[in-house]
């Protein structure tokens, strides 16, 4: 970009970069099958360096079809089935970030990869990836929003219970300012595409209110939220009026 002080030919190097590039993107979605949960961690470091460095690039003229190849060879990771689960969903989130997705794609690619029929170690792999320890794609996009929460509904008790460890260890990278955010907006009413909950009924509808039923949940919420919270004061906290819908919902 800058040049040296030995005025090196900078178009005889990008030449020789846009040759690695191209390889680099043949040889991509090979190089990311068969692999354990280690060598998938260690590759997407890789992957993240490889992809920043690319941006220095640039886009024009011939670096445009370096910058293409790698894109297309993202595109081919993260449509495929071959690849490493975390590798699939951080091919993901790098497309998106470059709007070469659009949210219904990705949508499409979290009702494939979050299925049920898929096993939670690989659910929770690709969802680390594709969240890449930042919570605003779930802040920000609405239809993402949506697909996590029609997942985590769909959820039975057995699965539920096997991928709550694994999905948590993901939201603890986020700051406690993007989980704080993320509890505010789960609060809220559901997005348009996510699962509906139950309808919570109201003024002499309401039924009455299982104190003993409610706590049944609170083991679960202190693991999933992180709070350890003491049970007593918790209990509190999920029977108060404004936590009520909540408490219903869940």
């Amino acid at each position: 970009r800058y040049g040296s002080v030995r005025q090196t030919d900078t178009a005889l190097l990008a030449t020789v970069i846009d040759s690695l590039v191209l390889r680099a993107a043949i040889g991509l979605p090979v190089a990311c099958m068969a692999m354990d949960e280690d060598a998938a961690a260690a590759m997407k470091q890789k992957l993240l360096a490889a992809h920043d460095a690319l941006r220095l690039r640039g886009t024009e003229g011939e670096a445009q079809q370096a910058v293409d190849a790698w894109r297309a060879a993202l595109r081919s990771l993260a449509m495929g089935d071959a690849a490493a689960a975390l590798l699939r969903g951080t091919a993901c989130r790098l497309l998106l970030d470059e709007q070469m997705l659009e949210s219904d794609e990705v949508v499409r690619q979290f009702n494939r990869n979050l299925s049920l029929g898929t096993l939670p170690m690989d659910v929770a792999a690709w969802l680390d990836g594709f969240l890449n320890k930042q919570a605003l794609v779930l802040l920000h996009d609405e239809s993402i929003w949506g697909a996590v929460d029609a997942w985590l509904s769909g959820l039975g008790e057995v699965q539920f219970a096997q991928i709550l460890p694994l999905v948590r260890r993901s939201f603890a990278n986020f700051s406690n300012h993007e989980r704080q955010s993320l509890g505010e907006k789960a609060r809220r009413a559901p997005v348009a595409g996510a699962a509906a909950p139950a309808t919570v009924a109201t003024g002499d509808e309401a039924g009455p209110w299982d104190e003993q039923r409610a706590a049944l949940a609170l083991p679960v919420l202190n693991a999933l939220l992180g709070l350890n919270m003491p049970g007593m004061l918790m209990k509190q906290a999920l029977v108060a009026p404004d936590f009520e819908s909540a408490a219903v919902q869940l």
